[in-house]
């Protein structure tokens, strides 16, 4: 009897111990519904408790999990490079000499500022034909304004004549007035043709008393209308003469200022530039000073290279210097198929760039074009953005990363980038719960700039640790170790 029990007994313990394993093996341990819902032993359950005063001096923050607008974004491969609006090429105007070198790469120079001397005697003949033809316009302007001022004196004494005023008055209003060979003779005419007038007068007023003879009043009559012919003869003629020297003067004058502009043309083409200092020599200079051309630099920058010394000959169009001001930088990206048609960027919109040098430092930067024409090498656009570089952390060449705008996922559960930690390799976020913090594996979807997509592991309206998650970390790190 005791035997059968015994072996019931037995076999009612293998049946449990055997329903126990098969339950393990084949019973899901959770479902997505349920995930919150299993209990496990309160010793397997990791668990972070921390006073109040550490909390503070660890500086733990929580959020909300909450749904959300989500900007994806897609992370394009970058390099940065010069502003080519920043970026000059100094070359040779002309073939020469270089006489002297000013600065070395490195050196830091303003706009204007000379940085190499070249001898070119090509340059000083230039300048001398400029030097004569600006003398041969002094000579020609000052020909012409001196005929103007004749003219005009002659007009003014035409005017007076005409109005019948006396020599005195006439040589005192046209005392100060230039008027060359044509004052003393218009006023010799007009003299006699005021003294035949009188005499005519004269013999007029004597006329009936029988005291003149006839013919001496036809005399008298003829003299005046000869004195009137030749002063009005003489006024025609100073008129006509002197407004076509002022005519001839002036067609010299504009001539000579054509010949001046052509050699100013042809020193600015020799010389490549419009520095108003290299193009006037001065009125004194010497003949080998002609020669010698200052190498300006063109913009405020840094010399990037210097590719001549002292005493080498330079061709013209040799490049001399780089200058560049890296305190503005390039990014410049390729845009492949499959991200050009998703993205959403025009001129002037903002876009993050993070580099290998700075990790954590995203800086941010401006659109400055997208391309329109596709490499057919590569297959992609070029996106150009610019970013200040004052601090001068950043060279051109560096390799970067360009973050773009793709899209919005709409409605979507999201946490704090700063929230997620990994933890065993597993990406993770800390909830708040029952006064201390549990770490939950998660599931990563999209990533925008400092937001990131959950797809599974946390609920919405949980408490989620945004910052002070790595203190967290630690702390459960240590425990573990104990």
């Amino acid at each position: 009897m005791n035997r059968t029990r015994l072996t019931s007994a037995l076999f009612a313990l293998s049946a449990v111990l055997i329903t126990t394993w098969l339950l393990q093996q084949y019973w899901p341990a959770s479902t997505e519904n349920e995930t919150s819902e299993v209990v496990a032993p309160a010793e397997a359950i990791p668990f972070v408790r921390m006073p109040q005063e550490k909390r503070l001096a660890a500086g733990i923050k929580t959020q909300t999990v909450k749904r959300g607008d989500l900007p994806l974004v897609r992370t394009l491969p970058a390099r940065l490079a010069y502003d080519d609006t920043r970026h000059v090429a100094v070359r040779a105007a002309t073939d020469g000499v270089i006489e002297e070198v000013l600065v070395k790469p490195g050196d830091v120079v303003s706009a204007g500022q000379t940085i190499a001397v070249l001898r070119s005697p090509a340059v000083g003949a230039a300048r001398s034909e400029v030097m004569t033809r600006t003398a041969e316009h002094d000579l020609a302007k000052t020909a012409r304004d001196r005929h103007l001022r004749i003219y005009h004196g002659v007009e003014n004494l035409a005017a007076s004549i005409a109005k019948g005023e006396s020599i005195e008055r006439i040589e005192a209003q046209l005392q100060q007035a230039t008027l060359g060979t044509y004052g003393g003779e218009l006023l010799t005419k007009y003299s006699k043709a005021i003294l035949a007038n009188r005499l005519a007068q004269s013999v007029n007023s004597i006329r009936d008393t029988g005291a003149i003879s006839g013919r001496v009043q036809h005399e008298r009559q003829s003299e005046l209308q000869q004195a009137r012919a030749e002063l009005e003869a003489a006024l025609d003629h100073s008129l006509f003469t002197t407004r076509q020297a002022y005519k001839q003067a002036e067609a010299a004058e504009q001539s000579a200022e054509r010949s001046l502009l052509v050699a100013r043309q042809q020193l600015v083409t020799l010389l490549g530039t419009n520095q108003s200092l290299e193009l006037t020599p001065v009125a004194n200079a010497h003949q080998t000073d002609l020669a010698r051309l200052a190498i300006r630099s063109p913009i405020s920058g840094t010399i990037e290279r210097k590719a001549y010394s002292t005493t080498e000959r330079v061709n013209a169009g040799s490049e001399l210097f780089i200058v560049a001001d890296t305190s503005q930088l390039w990014v410049k990206a390729d845009v492949r198929n499959r991200d050009w048609i998703a993205m959403q960027l025009k001129e002037g919109d903002p876009v993050t760039v993070t580099t290998s040098a700075t990790e954590d430092e995203r800086l941010s930067a401006t659109v400055y074009f997208v391309g329109r024409e596709v490499d057919p090498a590569s297959g992609a656009i070029p996106l150009v953005a610019t970013i200040y570089n004052n601090s001068d952390k950043y060279r051109p060449g560096l390799f970067a990363r360009v973050e773009v705008p793709i899209g919005i996922a709409s409605n979507t559960l999201v946490v704090p980038e700063s929230a997620v930690v990994d933890l065993g390799g597993v990406p993770s976020v800390f909830i708040e719960e029952n006064g201390g913090y549990r770490p939950v594996a998660v599931e990563i979807g999209a990533r925008s700039v400092d937001l990131v997509e959950v797809l599974s592991g946390v609920r919405e309206g949980q408490q989620a640790v945004v910052a002070g998650a790595f203190v967290l970390k630690s702390e459960l790190l240590l425990e573990g170790e104990e």
